[in-house]
Protein backbone atom coordinates (compact mmCIF):
# COMPACT_ATOMS: atom_id res chain seq x y z
CA UNK A 1 0.00 0.00 0.00
CA UNK A 2 1.55 3.27 -1.08
CA UNK A 3 1.57 6.41 1.02
CA UNK A 4 -0.18 9.50 -0.34
CA UNK A 5 1.46 12.95 -0.30
CA UNK A 6 -0.98 15.86 -0.26
CA UNK A 7 0.42 19.29 -1.13
CA UNK A 8 -1.20 21.99 0.98
CA UNK A 9 0.27 24.83 -1.08
CA UNK A 10 -2.00 26.65 -3.49
CA UNK A 11 -0.76 26.67 -7.07
CA UNK A 12 -1.14 29.68 -9.31
CA UNK A 13 0.50 32.11 -11.66
CA UNK A 14 3.04 34.65 -10.45
CA UNK A 15 1.36 37.75 -9.13
CA UNK A 16 1.34 40.93 -11.17
CA UNK A 17 3.07 43.88 -9.53
CA UNK A 18 0.50 46.62 -8.84
CA UNK A 19 2.44 49.86 -9.27
CA UNK A 20 0.21 52.59 -10.73
CA UNK A 21 -0.16 54.41 -7.41
CA UNK A 22 3.63 54.80 -7.28
CA UNK A 23 3.62 56.54 -10.67
CA UNK A 24 1.11 59.31 -9.91
CA UNK A 25 1.35 62.15 -7.41
CA UNK A 26 0.05 61.00 -3.99
CA UNK A 27 -1.17 63.63 -1.50
CA UNK A 28 -2.92 63.07 1.86
CA UNK A 29 -6.30 64.72 2.45
CA UNK A 30 -8.31 65.27 5.65
CA UNK A 31 -11.61 65.80 3.79
CA UNK A 32 -13.59 63.57 1.49
CA UNK A 33 -14.51 66.46 -0.83
CA UNK A 34 -11.62 68.02 -2.75
CA UNK A 35 -12.06 71.27 -4.68
CA UNK A 36 -9.31 72.03 -7.15
CA UNK A 37 -8.60 74.23 -10.15
CA UNK A 38 -7.45 73.26 -13.61
CA UNK A 39 -5.35 75.77 -15.52
CA UNK A 40 -5.92 76.13 -19.26
CA UNK A 41 -3.15 74.40 -21.20
CA UNK A 42 -0.73 76.13 -23.55
CA UNK A 43 0.99 79.52 -23.61
CA UNK A 44 -0.80 82.77 -22.89
CA UNK A 45 -1.87 84.65 -26.00
CA UNK A 46 -2.43 88.37 -26.49
CA UNK A 47 -5.78 89.92 -27.34
CA UNK A 48 -6.32 90.50 -31.05
CA UNK A 49 -8.69 92.89 -32.73
CA UNK A 50 -9.62 94.22 -36.16
CA UNK A 51 -6.49 94.94 -38.11
CA UNK A 52 -4.24 93.56 -35.36
CA UNK A 53 -4.24 89.78 -35.57
CA UNK A 54 -0.58 89.10 -34.85
CA UNK A 55 1.18 88.65 -31.51
CA UNK A 56 1.15 92.32 -30.56
CA UNK A 57 3.29 91.91 -27.46
CA UNK A 58 6.14 90.39 -29.44
CA UNK A 59 6.80 93.62 -31.39
CA UNK A 60 5.81 96.62 -29.28
CA UNK A 61 6.60 100.22 -30.21
CA UNK A 62 8.37 102.40 -27.65
CA UNK A 63 6.19 103.82 -24.81
CA UNK A 64 3.04 102.14 -26.10
CA UNK A 65 0.58 100.44 -23.74
CA UNK A 66 1.19 96.68 -23.34
CA UNK A 67 -1.19 94.00 -24.45
CA UNK A 68 -3.19 92.51 -21.58
CA UNK A 69 -3.01 88.71 -21.33
CA UNK A 70 -4.69 86.56 -18.72
CA UNK A 71 -4.87 82.97 -17.61
CA UNK A 72 -8.17 81.10 -17.23
CA UNK A 73 -9.06 78.39 -14.72
CA UNK A 74 -11.80 75.79 -14.37
CA UNK A 75 -13.04 74.91 -10.87
CA UNK A 76 -13.57 71.19 -10.32
CA UNK A 77 -14.75 69.10 -7.37
CA UNK A 78 -13.74 65.50 -6.68
CA UNK A 79 -14.94 63.12 -3.99
CA UNK A 80 -13.09 60.37 -2.17
CA UNK A 81 -13.96 56.93 -3.51
CA UNK A 82 -13.91 54.01 -1.08
CA UNK A 83 -12.38 50.70 -2.17
CA UNK A 84 -13.70 48.12 0.28
CA UNK A 85 -14.12 44.32 0.27
CA UNK A 86 -14.51 41.64 2.94
CA UNK A 87 -14.37 37.84 3.06
CA UNK A 88 -17.22 35.51 4.00
CA UNK A 89 -17.28 34.30 7.60
CA UNK A 90 -14.51 31.74 8.20
CA UNK A 91 -14.91 29.48 11.24
CA UNK A 92 -12.13 28.96 13.76
CA UNK A 93 -12.20 25.25 12.91
CA UNK A 94 -11.61 25.95 9.21
CA UNK A 95 -8.74 28.26 10.08
CA UNK A 96 -7.08 25.58 12.23
CA UNK A 97 -7.44 22.39 10.20
CA UNK A 98 -8.38 23.28 6.62
CA UNK A 99 -5.95 21.96 4.01
CA UNK A 100 -5.72 25.48 2.55
CA UNK A 101 -4.74 28.41 4.77
CA UNK A 102 -8.08 30.14 4.23
CA UNK A 103 -7.54 33.15 6.47
CA UNK A 104 -4.05 34.03 5.25
CA UNK A 105 -5.00 33.53 1.60
CA UNK A 106 -8.13 35.68 1.87
CA UNK A 107 -6.43 38.53 3.72
CA UNK A 108 -3.64 38.63 1.16
CA UNK A 109 -5.86 38.33 -1.90
CA UNK A 110 -8.41 40.90 -0.68
CA UNK A 111 -5.66 43.47 -0.21
CA UNK A 112 -4.41 42.69 -3.73
CA UNK A 113 -7.99 42.99 -5.04
CA UNK A 114 -8.26 46.51 -3.60
CA UNK A 115 -4.86 47.40 -5.07
CA UNK A 116 -5.95 46.09 -8.48
CA UNK A 117 -9.21 48.07 -8.36
CA UNK A 118 -7.14 51.16 -7.58
CA UNK A 119 -4.89 50.39 -10.55
CA UNK A 120 -7.93 50.18 -12.83
CA UNK A 121 -9.34 53.42 -11.41
CA UNK A 122 -6.07 55.29 -12.06
CA UNK A 123 -5.95 53.83 -15.57
CA UNK A 124 -9.52 55.01 -16.22
CA UNK A 125 -8.51 58.56 -15.29
CA UNK A 126 -5.29 58.51 -17.30
CA UNK A 127 -7.08 57.20 -20.39
CA UNK A 128 -10.63 58.48 -19.76
CA UNK A 129 -11.73 54.82 -19.70
CA UNK A 130 -9.97 54.31 -23.01
CA UNK A 131 -11.83 57.15 -24.75
CA UNK A 132 -9.02 59.71 -24.48
CA UNK A 133 -11.56 62.46 -23.67
CA UNK A 134 -9.08 64.15 -21.31
CA UNK A 135 -6.22 63.82 -23.79
CA UNK A 136 -5.67 63.15 -27.47
CA UNK A 137 -6.65 60.01 -29.37
CA UNK A 138 -4.29 59.49 -32.30
CA UNK A 139 -6.66 57.49 -34.47
CA UNK A 140 -5.34 59.08 -37.65
CA UNK A 141 -1.71 58.21 -37.01
CA UNK A 142 -2.07 54.47 -36.53
CA UNK A 143 -1.15 52.82 -39.82
CA UNK A 144 -2.30 49.29 -38.99
CA UNK A 145 -2.94 47.27 -35.85
CA UNK A 146 0.22 46.53 -33.87
CA UNK A 147 -0.29 42.77 -34.20
CA UNK A 148 -0.90 42.88 -37.97
CA UNK A 149 1.19 40.71 -40.25
CA UNK A 150 2.73 43.63 -42.15
CA UNK A 151 2.87 47.41 -42.33
CA UNK A 152 3.25 47.85 -38.56
CA UNK A 153 4.90 51.12 -37.49
CA UNK A 154 4.84 51.08 -33.69
CA UNK A 155 7.65 53.61 -33.23
CA UNK A 156 5.79 56.03 -35.51
CA UNK A 157 2.64 55.75 -33.41
CA UNK A 158 4.52 56.20 -30.13
CA UNK A 159 6.45 59.18 -31.45
CA UNK A 160 3.20 60.82 -32.59
CA UNK A 161 1.88 60.39 -29.05
CA UNK A 162 5.04 62.02 -27.68
CA UNK A 163 4.61 64.83 -30.19
CA UNK A 164 1.00 65.48 -29.12
CA UNK A 165 2.02 65.88 -25.48
CA UNK A 166 4.99 68.11 -26.24
CA UNK A 167 2.72 70.35 -28.28
CA UNK A 168 0.90 71.02 -24.99
CA UNK A 169 4.26 71.98 -23.37
CA UNK A 170 4.60 68.82 -21.25
CA UNK A 171 7.27 66.12 -21.33
CA UNK A 172 5.95 62.53 -21.55
CA UNK A 173 7.60 59.95 -19.31
CA UNK A 174 5.71 56.63 -19.55
CA UNK A 175 4.21 54.22 -22.06
CA UNK A 176 1.35 52.07 -20.69
CA UNK A 177 0.65 48.79 -22.49
CA UNK A 178 -1.46 45.69 -22.02
CA UNK A 179 0.48 42.39 -22.23
CA UNK A 180 -0.66 41.70 -25.81
CA UNK A 181 0.52 45.08 -27.09
CA UNK A 182 3.81 44.72 -25.20
CA UNK A 183 4.34 41.42 -27.03
CA UNK A 184 3.62 43.20 -30.32
CA UNK A 185 6.15 45.90 -29.41
CA UNK A 186 8.79 43.29 -28.61
CA UNK A 187 8.17 41.37 -31.83
CA UNK A 188 8.28 44.56 -33.91
CA UNK A 189 11.54 45.88 -32.43
CA UNK A 190 13.40 42.58 -32.07
CA UNK A 191 12.10 40.19 -34.70
CA UNK A 192 10.86 42.47 -37.49
CA UNK A 193 13.30 45.40 -37.15
CA UNK A 194 16.10 43.49 -35.43
CA UNK A 195 18.53 43.71 -38.34
CA UNK A 196 18.34 47.52 -38.21
CA UNK A 197 19.28 47.61 -34.52
CA UNK A 198 21.39 44.44 -34.06
CA UNK A 199 22.90 45.42 -30.69
CA UNK A 200 19.51 46.22 -29.18
CA UNK A 201 17.77 43.13 -30.54
CA UNK A 202 20.57 40.75 -29.49
CA UNK A 203 20.42 42.03 -25.93
CA UNK A 204 16.63 41.73 -25.76
CA UNK A 205 16.72 38.17 -27.07
CA UNK A 206 18.84 37.32 -24.01
CA UNK A 207 16.96 39.16 -21.23
CA UNK A 208 13.52 39.38 -22.89
CA UNK A 209 12.65 42.74 -21.32
CA UNK A 210 12.06 46.18 -22.83
CA UNK A 211 12.07 48.66 -19.95
CA UNK A 212 12.41 51.83 -22.02
CA UNK A 213 11.60 52.82 -25.58
CA UNK A 214 12.00 56.23 -27.23
CA UNK A 215 12.81 57.72 -23.82
CA UNK A 216 9.60 56.38 -22.22
CA UNK A 217 9.47 53.97 -19.28
CA UNK A 218 7.39 50.97 -20.35
CA UNK A 219 4.64 49.87 -17.94
CA UNK A 220 2.84 46.58 -18.66
CA UNK A 221 -0.33 45.72 -16.76
CA UNK A 222 -3.60 43.81 -17.10
CA UNK A 223 -5.25 46.96 -15.71
CA UNK A 224 -4.61 48.51 -19.15
CA UNK A 225 -7.92 47.36 -20.55
CA UNK A 226 -8.40 46.55 -24.20
CA UNK A 227 -10.45 49.11 -26.09
CA UNK A 228 -12.21 48.62 -29.40
CA UNK A 229 -8.88 47.97 -31.09
CA UNK A 230 -6.39 47.91 -28.21
CA UNK A 231 -4.84 50.67 -26.14
CA UNK A 232 -1.40 52.24 -25.83
CA UNK A 233 -1.08 55.31 -23.62
CA UNK A 234 1.73 57.87 -23.72
CA UNK A 235 1.59 60.21 -20.73
CA UNK A 236 3.26 61.84 -17.76
CA UNK A 237 1.31 60.21 -14.88
CA UNK A 238 2.91 62.32 -12.12
CA UNK A 239 1.59 65.49 -13.78
CA UNK A 240 -1.63 64.01 -15.16
CA UNK A 241 -3.08 62.55 -11.95
CA UNK A 242 -3.03 63.56 -8.29
CA UNK A 243 -4.22 60.81 -5.95
CA UNK A 244 -5.69 62.23 -2.72
CA UNK A 245 -5.54 59.59 0.00
CA UNK A 246 -8.04 59.88 2.87
CA UNK A 247 -7.24 56.50 4.48
CA UNK A 248 -4.30 54.30 3.58
CA UNK A 249 -4.62 50.70 2.45
CA UNK A 250 -5.14 48.40 5.42
CA UNK A 251 -6.83 45.16 6.50
CA UNK A 252 -8.69 44.12 9.64
CA UNK A 253 -9.63 40.79 11.18
CA UNK A 254 -13.09 40.74 12.80
CA UNK A 255 -13.39 37.98 15.39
Amino acid sequence: IRDLFISRLLKGFSDEVLTFKGLVTVTPTSAREIRWYQKTAGFLSGVTTTGMTTNIGANMSQLSQPSVVRQTFTRTTSYVREFFHETPLISDQDIKDNMVGLLAVHIRDLVRKVSYDLNVHIWDYLSSSGTGARGNILSGNTTVMWDAGSGVKITTDIERGIEAIREQNYEPTHLFLMPHDYASLFIELVETRGSGVPGFSSQKIVNGVIQEVLGLTVVVSNAVTKGTSGNALVCNPAQAVTYYEFTGLNSRTIE
